[in-house]
């Protein structure tokens, strides 16, 4: 077997769960100063797609399904592939801890929740998974009270394609990390933090949990 450089953590969930933020405090914290905060942002060609594709509805429903969102798919899908190559790998290649504010199971999840033809297969085959992956999840309701807390959920934020999402990262999860660690976020924020710092640093200390745990952050 290969031995591959560098240490790859990755965060995924739908919009709203707390992935940015989560991702921003370890960031912050002493014991993980080496690490490399990474996270694709849509590209000009992206925002071209999305501004000149002809849209049938005009709403939230061009997001979950038909030509505008599959096209959508697809294109995130290629831009996640350029970040991977010229972000992700070559900090992995220079033996860095590299923390990504979402990865491949994201933009494989999109492109199963609309339909597109083209499915992950045709994208990722060859995009090395992370050694850890944190899939982070809040309950329907308080998604909805935190994306209206930060000004209304955006069209492509609609609880159609959440639903979707999740359930597409629960199928895909199998194949998109070595290790993968489902957390319920409906806690406070740092009681959160507190249980992925933990998973984190005892991953990093050579821990030996299941490969697939679930954990769930307590209010007391």
């Amino acid at each position: 077997m290969i031995q591959q450089s560098g240490t790859l953590i990755a965060f995924c969930g739908v919009d709203g769960v707390g992935k940015s933020s989560l991702v921003a405090a370890l960031g912050r914290d002493p014991e993980l100063a080496e690490a490399i905060l990474l996270k694709k942002h849509d590209s000009r060609n992206l925002d071209a797609l999305q501004n000149s594709f002809r849209r049938e509805k005009g709403d939230w429903r061009d997001w979950t399904d038909g030509p505008f969102a599959q096209a959508v798919s697809i294109g995130a899908a290629m831009e996640f592939l350029h970040h991977n190559d010229t972000q992700i790998m070559p900090a992995l290649v220079q033996d860095q801890l590299v923390i990504c504010d979402r990865h491949a199971i994201c933009y494989a999840g999109y492109l199963a929740s609309t339909g597109a033809e083209l499915s992950h297969n045709d994208f990722f085959q060859r995009i090395r998974r992370p050694d850890l992956m944190f899939l982070i999840e809040v309950g329907p309701d308080e998604l909805s009270r935190r994306l209206e807390g930060r000004g209304g959920a955006a069209e492509d934020e609609n609880p159609v394609l959440s639903v979707r999402l999740r359930t597409a990262y629960h199928r895909l999860l199998p194949d998109y990390a070595h290790r993968a660690v489902v957390i319920q976020n409906d806690a406070p924020f740092e009681a959160t933090l507190e249980t992925v710092r933990n998973e984190l640093l005892a991953y990093l200390k050579g821990s030996s949990a299941p490969r697939h745990t679930k954990m769930e952050t307590s209010h007391g």
